[in-house]
């Protein structure tokens, strides 16, 4: 099983603890994180749809650099897979608290397609 971009061994099945999760993303990015000034998405149909999140001490804010760090040196705008949206979204929902935070999730429960970027 994959969460958050992490493995997590089979017998777990779908019933993977949060608190691992949280725990592997922590671990991966919890020095990188304070450097983000914000993030930038795009999204809608045709990306026209533009927002930013200027959260960095959330654990969607971590989930969120992960992301963007994962197999991306140059730090390039990087498509948002859905499962990866929705996986963070559900994690964030239960563990971060802010309204801006909230907000966000809401939106990554939809079916638009995203882009994301990481402001350092």
């Amino acid at each position: 099983m994959f969460i958050c971009g992490f493995h997590f061994p089979a017998e777990e099945g779908n019933d993977v603890a949060f608190d691992k999760v949280i725990e592997k993303v922590d671990a991966e990015v919890s020095d990188k994180v304070s450097s983000v000034k914000e993030f930038k998405f795009k999204y809608g149909k045709q990306f026209e749809n533009e927002l930013t999140y200027s959260k960095n001490d959330t654990f969607l804010a971590k989930a969120l650099l992960n992301y963007f760090l994962f197999e991306n040196d140059a730090k390039e705008e990087k498509y948002f897979i859905y499962t990866d949206r929705y996986q963070m979204a559900e994690i964030s929902k239960k563990v971060d608290t802010d309204e801006e935070t909230a907000e966000l999730c809401k939106k990554f429960d939809g079916m638009d397609m995203f882009k994301v970027t990481a402001v350092m």
